[in-house]
Order: C-alpha cells, then structure tokens, then sequence
C-alpha cells in the first residue's frame, strides 16, 4: 500500500538499514502503549543522538535508506509501511451509508455546493485520526513536507474507506491528487520553514478565497444533474476552528459564477457589492475526523489562526469523474 518497495534483504551493507522488522514492530508496539503521550513530536537533532548511524555513511548511504522500510517506520512507529494487515483493514471496513443520509448529502450539494459529516457514528474510521496527525509533526520536525505523510499506510485506509460516500453522493471516484495542509506551523507545503524568513508569509493561515477550478466554461464541469464532475473531500487530522483556521465558504444560492463562470470578474466583487451579502458567509469548524466534500466551484477559504492558535492539519482527497477537463 505505500509508497516503498520492500525487499527480502532489508540490511545490505548500509549502515542506515541495520534495524530488523521486528526491531520496528517492537518500537511500535512501544509507541502505542498506554505509557506515551498521543504526539510524538520529536526534533531532528534529538532524532539523530538516538540513531547515530544517521550521520554516518555517503549521501548515496542516504539516497538508499530514504527507500528502505526501517528508516520511516522507525521515524513513525504509530503508523504503518506497507503491511499487508492495512489491505486487508481497508477493504473490510468501507463506509456504506443509509439511502436517506445519501439522499440528503446529495441534495445539500446540489443546494449548497457542498456537504458536511460530524465524526462519531456515521464516519467509523478504521485507523487513529490522531496518530496521523502526530505522523505529519514528526515528519514537518525532521524536514519532511505533509505531503510525505502519504508514504504510510493509513492515509491511503482513510481514502479507501469514503470512496464509496463519494461515489454515491457524487458519481465521482478518488483520481489520487492528494494536498496535506499544516497550519500554523511556519513549514509550507514544500517543508521549508517560512516563521522568521524575511520576507516569507508565516504559514498561519489557509488558501485565500478561490475556486479549486476556475474556468469560466464551467458549465460544461457539472452533470445534468447539477453534481459536479470534480470535487474535493477535506478532512480534518485536528480540530478545525475559527482560532486555528477552518473552511469558510459561500453556499451555491447565494454565488452568481457558481455554475455559470466569473467571466473574467472577481467573483468576491460580485458576491459582496452589497454589505448585507457579508451575512452569507458561512463558517464550518468541525471536530478532527470529520469530513466536508464540496464542489470545484465552491467560493472558499482558510481563516487565518490566531496567536495562540494549535496547530492545525488537513488532509485533501481530489475525486473527478472520468477525464474532465475543468481547469
């Protein structure tokens, strides 16, 4: 399921490979006891003193290792690398819903442009949301971008187990683009650290307003049926506020480019011509491991966190149908 290609001989001559499968399973097994806190959120240097070898050997010593098992399950030990259990695990436990939960999901994407589930009952995840997100900090600590969360197994568990949701409420199905936000951090999405660079924005906030796909022939992006053809399912790894940064979004009703395109105008100048339209502004925190899925088209944006803000992570899942073209 990820990323890494395995082999029988994990060790070779490198120094970096010298931890065995079980050495690993031990250290997980460690990390999920009650004794540890739910963050590991270790730094590099202190990473380091407890793998000496990692200062040792050539850059291609590194090259090889960063391909190797050992090395991201020991950086992770609460998440998964290709373990075949995880397959099994998300092929068992995709989410199936009530006709009429479908029905009213649909119906708010056609309305609104977007719809939204609170965790607990109706969203049984079958991995740890929190580990997850203590997985993104730990990578962000030791230079990795978010993104590179996606080298374990449990993000790719999440996606598996809302495709059918998607599926159902959409006619859309997962086309693997994939973003992980980090907010509040001062690590951008590539892994640089921007807190304290001059002239670099500190990563305090999410996206400015926009559109996921902006073209004005957007018409043609959306079914018969006025479901869009491209869509997107955010989920929270934390608890999404107006303190931390969450999603704030203009439903469909009240967005005149919504289906029929901006025509080269800035679409918060149409929308807000009046003052009074201020008031269709619509905030959507949510607790970590809910699920929002809205439209392309969906006018959104990330509020920005405040001083004393936690930090806030975000995975995004891109679903289209078939080959649309609606950039």
């Amino acid at each position: 399921m990820s990323l890494l290609q395995s082999s029988d001989n994990e060790s070779d001559d490198n120094p970096f490979l010298g931890e065995s499968d079980e050495e690993c399973e031990e250290a997980s097994s460690a990390s999920n006891s009650n004794d540890v806190g739910p963050i590991l959120f270790k730094r590099k240097e202190s990473f380091w003193r407890e793998i000496p070898e990692l200062k040792m050997g050539t850059s291609s010593d590194r090259a090889e290792a960063l391909c190797k098992l050992p090395y991201w399950r020991r950086l992770c030990p609460l998440l998964h690398v290709d373990d075949p259990a995880m397959v099994e695990l998300a092929t068992s436990t995709v989410m199936h819903f009530d006709p009429e939960l479908i029905d009213e999901y649909r119906n708010r994407m056609l309305v609104d442009g977007y719809f939204n589930i609170s965790a607990g009952t109706h969203l049984p995840w079958s991995v740890n949301i929190e580990h997850i997100a203590s997985g993104i900090k730990t990578l962000a600590e030791h230079g990795w971008p978010p993104s590179f969360i996606l080298m374990y197994d449990e993000p790719w568990v999440l996606t598996h187990q809302v495709q059918e949701l998607v599926r159902m409420c959409t006619g859309n199905a997962l086309i693997m683009d994939f973003a992980t936000f980090f907010v509040g951090s001062g690590i951008d999405a590539s892994g640089t650290t921007t807190n304290g660079t001059s002239g670099a924005r500190e990563n305090t906030s999410g996206w400015p307003p926009h559109r996921d796909r902006s073209s004005d022939t957007s018409t043609t992006a959306f079914r018969s049926d006025g479901l869009p053809k491209y869509s997107t399912t955010w989920i929270p790894l934390t608890t999404a506020s107006p303190t931390n940064s969450c999603l704030y979004v203009i439903p469909r009703t009240y967005d005149p480019g919504y289906h029929q395109g901006d025509n080269g105008k800035n679409p918060l100048e149409v929308i807000f011509k009046d003052p009074a339209a201020y008031q269709y502004i619509r905030a959507l925190p949510c607790d970590a491991g809910s699920l929002l899925h809205f439209s392309h088209r969906l006018l959104h944006w990330g509020s920005a966190a405040g001083t004393a803000a936690r930090l806030s992570l975000r995975l995004l899942l891109i679903c289209a149908r078939g080959h649309v073209a609606v950039a």
